[in-house]
């Protein structure tokens, strides 16, 4: 019969051992303790920065609610309402009223003199009750920071007649205030009655002067 031939492949023991030393020469052998290690191991981090934009629009802003208007502006309200059903004192005619403010606006301490001759060359002495009136109301209660400079207006003017006329004017203006609704959301009459209460205070202590009120 003829020779069969063999199909696959033969192992030796030569060829077993071969493939067992490959095998070992493959595999990463443990460091040892104290020896450092040969296998590297290599980590790429990729961050992405992602940039984040922030769009900000206008908010309307409506009025503040539950909130008094007379909180943020200050008001004369309820010395003109008592001053109108008091006697009437004599006006004078609307341009020398225009002339009045306008001197008052532009009052300084460098220009005091000046305006102080303007005053007197505008307002007759029969107008001068309505001065005393307009000062008290519509300046002082309500420009606290022009307290001194309105004083020493009254200094350089030197007309005792008429420093009286303020000094009535401050008292019925602080009574009005005293008397009048004590509500408490009534903050612009508080912020009046303290302003005049300063002015009193200026033109009557801080000159040594009593403060008297019958």
């Amino acid at each position: 019969d003829p020779p069969v031939k063999m199909q696959g492949s033969i192992t030796t023991p030569g060829s077993l051992a071969l493939a067992q030393a490959q095998a070992q020469s493959q595999t990463p052998k443990a460091p040892q303790p104290g020896q450092a290690s040969t296998l590297v191991t290599t980590a790429t981090t990729t961050t992405t920065a992602a940039k984040t934009t922030t769009i900000t629009r206008p908010t309307a802003v409506g009025p503040k609610k539950d909130v008094p208007p007379s909180i943020n502006t200050t008001n004369i309200d309820t010395l003109l309402v008592a001053t109108d059903q008091t006697e009437r004192i004599v006006e004078p005619p609307e341009n020398v009223q225009e002339k009045i403010a306008f001197i008052f606006n532009n009052l300084s301490q460098s220009n005091m003199s000046q305006k102080v001759e303007e005053l007197k060359e505008t307002v007759k002495e029969e107008f001068m009750p309505w001065v005393s009136q307009y000062l008290v109301m519509k300046r002082v209660s309500i420009e606290p920071n022009f307290h001194s400079l309105y004083s020493n207006f009254l200094d350089t003017l030197k007309n005792p007649e008429f420093v009286k006329m303020v000094l009535n004017e401050t008292y019925r203006n602080i009574k009005v205030l005293l008397t009048s609704d004590k509500a408490a959301a009534n903050f612009s009459d508080r912020s009046l009655l303290k302003n005049l209460g300063h002015w009193l205070g200026m033109i009557t202590l801080a000159k040594n002067k009593p403060i008297l009120y019958t």
